[in-house]
């Protein structure tokens, strides 16, 4: 009763004090969290032996310590693979190694946020079943071993034909 036994002046003033109270007591007492997801920047991909290694670099913003990529997942021409991290955050490579690759498999990738969820895939790369290094080494090769054959083959021709 005492806010209506009081004068207008009064009342006003003890509901401007009570939410400014109250609104400081929220203020303080809330965690402020931006929901930002996780972003796949890039996939890389390098052969090593036989295997084939892939490189997810990924990024996240964090506003808190419950705030945190957890897993990364990769979807390989269908097959989802889901890679289980440890409190990650910031900037970061998850390696995942595919093994031996045969045909030319897509790879599609995303990272999840504990807070925000899936972040957008990021993709798809093309993974080839011969590394480029090799298939131009390889063509290299064949080149320079091809190259003495027809060249000597030319020039015997050519002075067969001045002879004749």
């Amino acid at each position: 009763m005492f806010i209506f036994e009081n004068s207008k002046g009064r009342n006003r003033i003890f509901l401007v004090l009570y939410l400014l109270g109250t609104l400081l007591f929220v203020a303080f007492r809330t965690d402020i969290v931006a929901a930002i997801a996780p972003e796949v920047l890039a996939i890389e991909y390098q052969q090593l032996g036989e295997n084939t290694v892939l490189y997810i670099y990924c990024r996240h913003t964090i506003s808190s310590t419950d705030h945190y990529v957890n897993a990364v997942q990769l979807n390989i021409s269908g097959t989802i693979e889901t890679i289980k991290m440890v409190e990650t955050r910031y900037t970061f490579i998850v390696e995942y190694d595919m093994g031996e690759v045969s045909g030319m498999p897509e790879v599609w990738a995303r990272a999840n946020c504990t807070v925000s969820g899936w972040g957008e895939w990021c993709g798809p790369v093309v993974v080839p079943e011969f590394p480029v290094n090799l298939f131009a080494m390889l063509l290299t090769l064949v080149a320079v071993t091809t190259l003495p054959i027809v060249t000597s083959s030319y020039l015997r021709n050519k002075k067969q034909r001045r002879t004749s």
